[in-house]
């Protein structure tokens, strides 16, 4: 992530007193543990429960007491509670485009008045999306089958724009991230819910 993002987050985190945030797809809890450590009251979801055990073991030692629960993003319940800062960093691209962008219409309603969404997915451009296009078989506009059992997907900033209806956005950038030798364009995206 750029300097300036970091910058933006810092932002918009700044006060997390006492507040709760649902990290959606946590793995073993980057952005949970920061948050918890910045004073938010953190729920942390993921499918994995291994990567589960681990956040909750590093929340001990690090004396935060963080809430998990395991659960596929596409059926977690975001009625239940209102949120004021959701966190889908590194996740919803691991689902079939119309099932992720189903799930950021729905973080809409999940947020409290001026609640803050913090969320990244792959752009639809780059030599990582090119692989995939050239390599896999796509299963809808954007969503390559990988192995039997994953996918992954790629969208156009137009295409989260639409699905944040209701959302001032602060930021929506393209950047390029290098992972494990790939070069990858990443869509990163800072916004906020106006009205109830």
């Amino acid at each position: 992530m750029s300097d300036n993002f970091d910058v933006l987050i810092e932002q918009y985190t700044a006060d997390g007193g006492g507040k709760i945030v649902l990290d959606l797809g946590a793995g073993e809890g980057k952005y949970s543990l920061k948050l918890a450590r910045l004073g938010f009251r953190v729920l942390a979801v993921d499918l994995d429960t291994e990567r589960l055990e681990k956040l909750r073991e590093q929340a001990k030692r690090q004396g935060f007491d963080i809430q998990t629960q395991q659960s596929d993003v596409r059926n977690f319940d975001l009625t239940k509670q209102q949120y004021d800062f959701i966190v889908a960093v590194n996740s919803l691209h691991f689902l079939e485009k119309s099932e992720a962008l189903d799930v950021i219409r729905r973080l809409h309603g999940a947020l409290r008045a001026q609640g803050k969404l913090l969320m990244s997915v792959h752009h639809q451009s780059g030599k990582l999306f090119e692989h995939y296009k050239s390599h896999n078989s796509m299963i809808e506009p954007g969503s390559f089958v990988i192995s039997p059992d994953k996918v992954i997907s790629f969208f156009t900033e137009d295409e989260i724009k639409a699905a944040l209806k209701g959302m001032k956005i602060d930021y929506l950038g393209v950047e390029q991230f290098t992972d494990q030798s790939k070069n990858q364009n990443v869509i990163y995206l800072l916004a906020r819910k106006i009205g109830n």
